[in-house]
């Protein structure tokens, strides 16, 4: 072959009359075009695990998933910018431009993806349990990557643009796709218990010990009632129940008796159910797929009228005959919740909120490399909370399987409040005294059930306050999420209608409550147009060893109220003395004692001692304390 000028002499021939004939060509095309391929298309969840060409983590519903797409350049000229576009079943998932890719090179362009679909799990509520039904929401989609698809590119091959490769996609049940659920929100003069008693864990694999067809578990629960119940609650946490052929999902049938302190016995009714599997995971995500996890609840506040040791038996009603239902299970210690009434106590407002959803994050293998964020379960405490002044704030949770460890997270309102916070998963466990409104224990060692209760009070919004449980690379099931609002309570003797004749002087006298009421100001009542004071505070219990002092600054902001030199609460039934010196013209009660609206207490006048020097014993002054 032989060039001459822009001519390429490919060859020669002779004709017969013995001339030389040039046979001329244009130069070969691949010599000047690039070839663009499309070689692999790689779906993933997590990442694509390279020194073994998979996935870590198949594409699942509603998660944000990944699919690589690898361009080749196989020819030996350079190509310029050009664009590469990824569709599923013939829907464009998104396009992108690659600025230019070297001759034999090759490039991996990366395209998020989240198809949409279905929980395969439904289920129907009987008085002994859930029928479960499972319905195959597997989709398999065709994954279709384009280079150039407009033929900005000159290229010497045109047929190796496109590549299609079909992929599975699965319902991934660990991820948190049920939030809890809320079953009351309301107000009451009283508290909550919450208790597991001194149950254990009940394994499946073990015959003898409670989940065995025929055998029984009694639970033995200690409670304090106060002047009545408002509502009682009883929550079953089941978990490993085991199916009975692949696809089929079984939950249990439980016998729930409750004998009460009296000494009565009643069979109870399953309320309602929360149910959970993980999904029809392909392969290599495929063991315990069909196991069922999920919450019985039973409603117990006409059983729950007072205090003593109720005692709970559990029994599985399934001999293997029964086909709605699974014949082995394990579960948590079941849990009383009771939301007593106690005239003494301050208003309060609660949320309770059930259900269930198993979490394994941590990108773990066997969970399909699930991360933090896909593993928090988010629970709302709906509405406003009352227009009250707030004493504290209380967030309680339950978790079976929740530990101390750090893989476990709680949140409220965006934020995280501290790592370990689960308790009671190995040991016996009791909320601190210092959180009011809500008492949670665990009465036994090894529960396997973790639950905290902690103080978020700088933290509450207005409304629709939210808690987030998550998991991060252990393994847990939130159930139920608690908000206990206090409010707080003042002593207020109100404004007398004839509050004259005023004059100051120096007041003393007995106060007792009748609920605990915890001051921190106390706030005088002037009569009009004056500036009526106290000067100075003492309320004091010798036998308490209780005393708050405050004095008075002078007529500079508000000098109304004064502040007293320690938090000081007023305890239900105790008698407490006061020394209130007064300046001014501030309101005045012309009676020895008086009633505080709304049954909170009493204040007695001993003596009165005016500022000219005249006593009294019927002359009350118009304070509040709070």
């Amino acid at each position: 072959m032989k060039k001459i000028g822009d001519t390429v002499i490919t060859g020669v021939a002779i004709i017969s009359s013995g001339l030389l004939l040039c046979l001329c060509m244009p130069a070969l095309a691949q010599a000047e075009e690039s070839d663009l391929a499309i070689t692999a298309i790689k779906p993933y969840h997590y990442e694509w695990f390279d020194d073994y060409d998979i996935a870590k983590g198949s594409p699942w519903f509603n998660l944000k998933n990944y699919v690589g797409v690898t361009v080749e350049n196989n020819w030996v000229v350079a190509a310029e910018s050009f664009e590469v576009t990824l569709y599923a079943d013939g829907q464009q998932i998104g396009s992108e431009t690659v600025e230019g890719l070297s001759a034999d090179d090759a490039i991996d362009v990366t395209f998020e993806w989240i198809p949409e679909g279905e929980d395969p799990l439904s289920w129907a509520d009987t008085a002994e349990g859930a029928i479960l039904s499972y319905t195959d929401t597997n989709k398999i989609y065709t994954l279709r990557a384009v280079v150039d698809e407009e033929g900005n590119v000159s290229e010497g091959n045109e047929d190796n643009n496109e590549f299609s490769e079909d992929q599975e996609v699965a319902w991934n049940g660990y991820m948190a796709d049920e939030p809890l659920e809320n079953y009351r929100h309301d107000t009451i003069k009283g508290g909550i218990l919450y208790t597991s008693g001194d149950g254990q864990y009940r394994s499946g694999d073990i015959g003898d010990d409670g989940t065995k067809y025929g055998t029984y578990y009694n639970i033995n629960y200690d409670l304090e009632i106060e002047d009545g119940t408002k509502l009682a609650r009883m929550y079953i946490y089941y978990t490993w129940s085991k199916p009975k052929r692949a696809g089929e999902p079984k939950a249990p049938k439980i016998g729930v008796t409750l004998e009460t302190p009296s000494y009565n016995s009643e069979d109870l009714s399953m309320e309602k159910s929360y149910n959970e599997i993980k999904g029809d995971l392909p392969e290599p995500y495929g063991t315990y797929k069909y196991h069922a996890w999920g919450t019985y609840a039973y409603d117990i506040t006409d059983y729950m009228k007072e205090s003593g040791t109720y005692v709970v038996s559990v029994t599985n009603l399934n001999d293997g005959s029964d086909e709605d239902f699974a014949t082995a299970f394990s579960f948590a210690p079941p849990a009383i919740l009771v939301v007593y009434e106690d005239t003494s106590a301050p208003e309060r407002e609660y949320w309770i909120l059930e259900g269930a959803d198993i979490l394994i994050g941590g990108r773990r293998g066997e969970a399909g490399f699930l991360d933090l964020d896909e593993c928090r379960n988010e629970a709302e405490f709906r509405g406003e909370h009352l227009d009250l002044e707030i004493e504290e704030v209380v967030l309680c949770v339950v978790s079976p399987w929740a530990d101390d460890s750090e893989d476990d997270v709680i949140e409220f309102n965006g934020r995280e409040l501290g790592e370990g916070l689960y308790k009671g998963y190995h040991h016996d466990w009791s909320s601190s005294e210092d959180i009011t409104g809500i008492s949670m224990t665990i009465g036994a060692g090894e529960a396997q059930i973790g639950m905290a209760a902690i103080d978020v009070t700088k933290y509450l919004e207005d409304y629709d306050n939210k808690v987030i449980q998550g998991d991060d690379g252990d393994n847990m099931m939130p159930v139920n999420a608690f908000l206990v609002i206090t409010y707080k309570t003042s002593f207020d003797t109100g404004s007398p209608e004839s509050p004259y004749p005023s004059i100051s002087g120096t007041h003393n006298g007995t106060i007792t409550v009748y609920q605990n009421i915890t001051v921190n100001r106390m706030y005088t009542t002037p009569c009009p147009g004056t500036g009526g004071h106290s000067e100075f505070v003492k309320i004091w219990n010798e036998t308490a060893g209780d005393c708050a002092e405050a004095r008075w600054d002078g007529y500079t902001g508000d000098y109304l109220n004064i502040s007293f030199n320690r938090t000081l609460t007023l305890k239900k039934d105790v008698i407490y003395n006061y020394t209130i010196r007064t300046g001014s013209y501030p309101q005045i009660h012309h009676m020895d004692e008086l009633e505080v609206d709304d049954g909170l207490g009493i204040i007695r006048c001993t003596k009165f001692v005016d500022v000219n020097g005249k006593e009294y014993n019927n002359l009350i002054p118009a304070i509040k304390l709070y």
